[in-house]
């Protein structure tokens, strides 16, 4: 995971925790009442204990947050939209360039394979929490039709790689 993700992660977890730990001070009051709840309320944020109760509310809530953000920011590494149409721009250059004989890039097949995987990969990972019709899962199926279809594209038209090409078996070579 990249840092982008994991630090938001980790502070929604430190601050989720601090809820609890101050809720934890509360709890101990045992048989002193509500005298000791609430001086721990008025103690844990300015304006007594209505602003106790408010920062106890801010902190679980901040640190919800920040930790689905990290959750599903996608630390930006995911093709999107423009990158995939940059893809296929880069397609459409190495076809012409094989059409006209010139030196053809045989790293597109592997970028545009990988591109490929990390979207499918996101997808997944989204699916399981997101609403089916969130822009964010329509924008990344429709990414992933696009380079899904590039890569037959540079199957059918022979821009693989040569380590990716067939070899003929050997008795086709003998006839």
């Amino acid at each position: 995971m990249p840092w982008g993700t994991i630090i938001p992660i980790a502070v929604g977890a430190a601050l989720i925790a601090a809820v609890p730990l101050g809720l934890a001070a509360v709890g101990t009051a045992g048989l002193a009442g509500a005298a000791a709840t609430t001086s721990t309320l008025a103690a844990f944020g300015p304006g007594g204990m209505m602003g106790g109760v408010a920062t106890i509310g801010t902190l679980a809530s901040s640190g919800t947050a920040a930790a689905a953000y990290g959750m599903f920011s996608g630390g930006g590494s995911v093709p999107s939209a423009l990158g995939a149409n940059a893809l296929v721009l880069e397609v459409a250059v190495e076809y012409a360039c094989k059409q006209l004989a010139l030196e053809v890039d045989e790293t597109l097949w592997f970028r545009v394979a990988d591109a490929e995987s990390q979207v499918a990969a996101e997808i997944r990972r989204r699916e399981e929490f997101s609403d089916p019709k969130s822009a964010r899962l329509v924008e990344l199926r429709a990414v992933h039709a696009i380079v899904s279809s590039l890569l037959v594209f540079l199957t059918v038209h022979e821009l693989t790689p040569r380590e990716l090409t067939p070899v003929p078996p050997p008795a086709a070579l003998e006839s």
